[in-house]
């Protein structure tokens, strides 16, 4: 490392006046990874013909030469690290794709630097392992980091001694150090931002920040200092990992001026993370550190606009009954509410159809019905026996808003009659079949039941029911019983 700090002197000399800093930087940096800051494991060197990076086997040493297998092309270059052949920085910091194996849980890290010989540009590659003690060290000390921390306060303006100098640099210290070492400047300006939006904030939040690889993230849980402790963190970072499948984490905590607590982790995986969607990664590790209401009140300002989210909340969310918070999931809960505020502007009752994880092991779907005026069970559960719907239990709420209006919704859990049908392919067509029944805008009668058996729309099977009763006065004599029950009985005739 002292030998590459010195190769670093030969590019001073060559370069430009503009490099001084950084090269200077990038030499401290290597001078600071020997005092027992980093474990070196292997070593490789890469000549540069044209836009590919070659081996130079002769160069190999520790682990990269008891594990290099020679072939014509010899040891690739790391993948993770080639849009950083293209550029012109100095220095790469990241991590490979292989775990350490020592010293501490986490993925090898690796540090490449370009060297120059007169013309001719090299690219020198170390893997091993930031010490514990790297990784716990004040950022302000760390030559490299200091360097971005100074980008970062340049491209805020933030003049030295002031509140917004202050500010960014507190909150550039509580980042943990690997998020640090192979982020960009613009990722870790957003891992700022989520910082400061945190500590102002008196509520619990959990926001997550992926790489591009989908093998780092950064995740930020704030909550009030009242309802931090010690097993709420434990708790967070047990389910990150499950929610994750991330196989290191590593930790810090702030205390910001609000009053509450923000914990910073940074989380790595060997190969991929097991997750698709960041957003449900912040669900589940919010269902251990937010109260249920703060967990609605999240969902639903990101589902509807700021000042409409406030005002479903103000209207409805004090009114649910308490049976019903003890049970309900916050999703499910933000589409009770908005399906509630457009039974209430559409003055029409509302129908929505969902199945729940619980729902999905006992084989029923959950359809339920939103209303102004209450519909007795005796008038809906014919109704849904009419569509093919078999009812295998039912539950009922009443609550009155905060403007004094009353709604009732009617919770079933249903399955098609007949087994043939998946219900899940007919969700649409459903809904609109029985908002439009309930609502008294089409008949009510057993040939609905084509709707799932043929695939009809429930304007499809109105004309289906015109035809019949044109036949009726043209004179056909069955009854109209036998009639809907041929029909039934041949949903392949009715399509």
């Amino acid at each position: 490392s002292r030998y590459f700090a010195g190769r670093l002197g030969e590019h001073l000399q060559g370069g430009a006046d503009a490099n001084y800093l950084h090269v200077t930087m990038v030499q401290r940096f290597f001078h600071w990874l020997l005092d027992e800051n980093f474990v070196f494991m292997g070593y490789i060197e890469y000549s540069l013909q044209g836009d590919e990076a070659v081996a130079r086997p002769e160069s190999l040493l520790g682990l990269n030469r008891l594990e290099h297998t020679p072939d014509e092309r010899g040891t690739p270059f790391p993948r993770d690290a080639a849009a950083w052949l293209d550029g012109d920085d100095l220095v790469y910091l990241g991590k490979g794709m292989e775990e350490a194996g020592i010293h501490r849980p986490g993925r090898i890290d690796q540090i490449a630097v370009r060297l120059f010989d007169g013309q001719a540009v090299s690219v020198a590659l170390f893997t091993g392992l930031y010490t514990q003690k790297a990784i716990s060290e004040e950022v302000g000390r760390i030559p490299i980091l200091r360097e971005k921390l100074d980008l970062v306060q340049r491209a805020h303006a933030a003049l030295e001694g002031s509140h917004l100098h202050r500010r960014l640099l507190q909150s550039f210290r509580a980042i943990p150090v690997e998020f640090l070492f192979s982020a960009d400047v613009a990722a870790i300006e957003g891992a700022i931002r989520l910082i400061m939006a945190a500590e102002e904030s008196q509520e619990t939040g959990v926001h997550m920040l992926v790489d591009d690889a989908h093998r780092s993230a950064f995740v930020i849980v704030s909550l009030p200092r009242e309802s931090y402790d010690d097993d709420l963190r434990v708790a967070a970072s047990d389910r990150l990992l499950e929610s994750t499948g991330a196989n290191y984490m590593d930790y810090r905590l702030a205390f910001g001026p609000s009053g509450n607590v923000v914990l910073q982790f940074y989380l790595s995986a060997a190969e991929r993370f097991s997750f698709d969607d960041p957003e449900a990664v912040e669900r589940d590790v919010a269902a251990v550190t937010q109260t249920w209401s703060e967990q609605v009140a999240k969902l639903l300002r990101s589902a509807l606009d700021e000042e409409e989210g406030q005002q479903v909340l103000e209207r409805y969310l004090e009114a649910l009954p308490e049976d019903y918070r003890h049970h309900a999931d916050p999703a499910e809960t933000v589409e009770d509410l908005r399906s509630l505020e457009r039974a209430r502007i559409q003055g029409c009752l509302q129908v929505t159809v969902g199945t729940r994880a619980d729902d999905e092991i006992a084989g029923v779907t959950r359809l339920k019905i939103y209303q102004r005026e209450k519909i007795y069970l005796t008038d809906s559960t014919p109704v849904l026996d009419h569509f093919g719907l078999r009812v295998m239990d039912q539950a009922s709420m009443a609550l009155t808003s905060a403007d004094g209006e009353s709604f009732y919704v009617d919770n079933f859990r249903v399955v098609p009659a007949d087994p043939s049908v998946t219900l899940s392919d007919h969700h649409e067509r459903l809904l609109d079949a029985l908002a439009t029944v309930l609502c008294n805008r089409a008949e009510d009668d057993s040939l609905n039941s084509l709707l799932l058996t043929a695939g009809l729309g429930w304007r499809e099977v109105d004309v289906l029911r015109a035809y019949i009763a044109y036949g009726r006065q043209l004179g056909v004599p069955a009854p109209m019983g036998v009639v809907h029950r041929t029909w039934r009985a041949h949903p392949a005739a009715a399509r």
